[in-house]
């Protein structure tokens, strides 16, 4: 029932040399990596909406997701921004006679 489970949490599985990794933020979140540990005491800020009032929180970051979140930003951006223009045109055969 990860769906449910607070923000923060972290849920992770190692095979070999490669773990699997769900935190939870605002929606869940899902890494593999050869790389990074489970947890290693990062966290990151987070502003949350109580009622009216908005509070600010540290929650736990997996080193997977806080490097993805610091190197990635501009892949990110380029697949954001090509979303709406479609590479996967129809097209007519041209028969050359």
């Amino acid at each position: 029932r990860t769906k449910k489970s607070p923000r923060g949490s972290i849920r992770w599985i190692r095979e070999g040399a490669l773990i699997f990794i769900k935190w939870m933020d605002t929606r869940e979140v899902s890494v593999c990596s050869t790389l990074h540990t489970a947890f290693s005491g990062d966290t990151v800020k987070r502003s949350s909406k109580v009622g009216r009032k908005h509070t600010a929180a540290e929650v736990p970051v997996p080193p997977a997701v806080k490097d993805h979140n610091c190197f990635m930003g501009g892949v990110d951006l380029s697949d954001q921004l090509i979303g709406p223009y479609s590479s996967w045109r129809k097209s007519r055969k041209w028969n050359v006679t």
